[in-house]
């Protein structure tokens, strides 16, 4: 862990990308997670009347993915840019 720490001291922008990164990566993956959850349950829900049309339904996975990406990216920034304010090095 101390290992870590130093690093993080050395190379803080190094460690705010990689925050931003892994951030966008969970958000996505949690997006995926959750879209797939909810166009399973509507077309289960749907499949009692096959006139239904499902028209909407790729959007509302894309929303659930971009909701997922863009949640992350935020939460990656905000945490790599507090990792990097208190890193820095003071000139």
């Amino acid at each position: 862990m101390e290992r870590l720490i130093a690093q993080v001291k050395k190379y803080p922008l190094i460690a705010a990308m990689s925050i931003v990164v892994l951030g966008t990566l969970l958000g996505t993956f949690f997006g995926w997670a959750y879209a797939y959850q909810a166009a399973h349950d509507i077309t289960k829900i749907r499949s009692d009347d096959p006139n239904d049309p499902l028209d909407m339904l790729p959007l509302v996975v894309s929303m659930y993915l971009a909701i997922g990406f863009f949640g992350g990216a935020i939460a990656g920034l905000f945490t790599g840019t507090i990792v990097y304010i208190l890193n820095r090095k003071r000139v």
